[in-house]
């Protein structure tokens, strides 16, 4: 779906798991020695609020390990951030092309 907005105009949006790990952070750190944030100050997205939502679950029984294994990434976690980035953006796209668990859709 075309919402009428080209790609230069959309703002990015920084996604982590959980996001308030980095987040603060990543915003201090681009205002210090940047003076600007291009995720604005609160252009962020929890992807463990994202699962929780999409699985009807309350985020208290969320973890990596209540995720379905088909959700994560089947990257080993190096601790490393180049690793760590590429194994959080293919959680990120399993997430938003995942529609949550087939007992909590509603029938069509």
């Amino acid at each position: 779906m075309n919402s009428g907005r080209s790609a230069r105009s959309a703002q990015p949006v920084m996604c982590g798991y959980p996001a308030m790990y980095d987040w603060t952070f990543l915003y201090w750190y681009l205002i210090r020695f940047t003076g600007a944030s291009p995720f604005g100050h609160s252009g962020c997205l929890d992807m463990k609020t994202l699962y929780a939502t999409k699985a009807a679950l309350p985020l208290r029984a969320v973890a990596k390990g209540t995720m379905p294994r088909d959700l994560l990434s089947r990257r080993r976690h190096t601790h490393h951030a180049l690793d760590d980035a590429v194994e959080q953006a293919e959680l990120l796209a399993n997430l938003m092309a995942w529609q949550g668990p087939a007992s909590a859709r509603l029938p069509e």
